[in-house]
């Protein structure tokens, strides 16, 4: 079980925004909190944070972050010119998973969002304990 990660407004607020690579202690906390209650191998980046971000995951304010929630880092979807649906879906198959949910804010990145374990965030408050409880719900309902 792996969680794809969007940051920016899943991690932070959209009044968090003007603050380059802020990451809410709130937000964190909640993610850490699922992770947890899913029982996660690890996180998978999908948020254009990705490319900021050290290819080993080390030094970067994120990768920091989540080690120090003791979430683990797998990697990251690749860059590219495909949907952000269409590189999680490649990631997922080249590496065999199975069981995955998707923490995003954005619908319009996912074109068939109905088929896809996608839980979204509202980007005004970013992950919630509310969303905590949501999510986990909506993983268990999918799996």
């Amino acid at each position: 079980m792996v969680i794809f990660l969007d940051v920016d407004g899943v991690l932070n607020r959209q009044s968090d925004w003007q603050m380059r690579y802020y990451l809410r202690e709130e937000c964190v906390r909640n993610l850490s909190e699922l992770y947890q209650r899913l029982h996660c191998e690890g996180i998978v980046l999908s948020s254009t944070w990705r490319a900021g971000v050290d290819k080993d995951f080390n030094g970067d304010p994120l990768s920091e972050k989540l080690r120090e929630y003791s979430m683990r880092i797998l990697g990251a979807t690749p860059l590219s010119n495909k949907t952000r649906a269409e590189e999680i879906q490649f990631y997922a198959r080249r590496h065999d998973l199975t069981r995955y949910l998707i923490l995003d804010d954005d619908e319009s990145l996912f074109g068939n969002a109905a088929k896809l374990p996608l839980y979204l965030v509202n980007y005004r408050t970013g992950l919630t304990a509310e969303d905590v409880k949501k999510a986990e719900r909506f993983f268990r309902k999918v799996y």
